[in-house]
């Protein structure tokens, strides 16, 4: 405690344009019944929790590209995947799917100019997807003038 019994102090209260001021002194305040707070040591549980193995579930794509992006209705799609059946989709900003292709027999290599004009101008979301594994793009949609 930094005050001492019997020190003075000055209390001022401002109410409006009304200034209040009280002088007053610290009185002794009783240590009867005052217990020394007791220090418990903490000892820290280190908890170990197993390795929950998650499965990986992003396509890997290589070379990929879409152009030009944003776009006014044409985007050329690139990329090289694992060839294995894939499924190519695109969807508007509302969630809307508008294009929607299977690729049975898709060789690796991915390469096609992909019209966007069925969708609301805005973000569109490209979604490549092989078996359990997808990854997602975004392209933009520009209104005409």
């Amino acid at each position: 405690n930094k005050h001492e019994p019997g020190q003075a102090f000055k209390l001022t209260l401002l109410r409006g344009d009304q200034e209040l001021t009280v002088n007053s002194r610290f009185k002794t305040c009783e240590t009867s019944g005052m217990v020394e707070p007791v220090q418990e040591e903490v000892v820290a549980e280190e908890v170990v929790e197993p390795a929950i193995q998650v499965p990986e579930t992003t396509l890997e794509l290589n070379d990929y590209n879409a152009y030009p992006n944003p776009s006014f209705g044409e985007v050329t799609v690139r990329f090289q995947a694992e060839a294995a059946p894939t499924e190519i989709q695109l969807s508007d900003s509302a969630g809307r799917v508008f294009l929607q292709r299977q690729l049975k027999n898709f060789d690796g290599f991915f390469n096609e100019e992909l019209s966007l004009r069925e969708a609301t101008p805005g973000t569109i979301t490209l979604t490549i997807r092989q078996g359990d594994k997808l990854i997602t793009k975004q392209l933009v949609l520009l209104n005409r003038a």
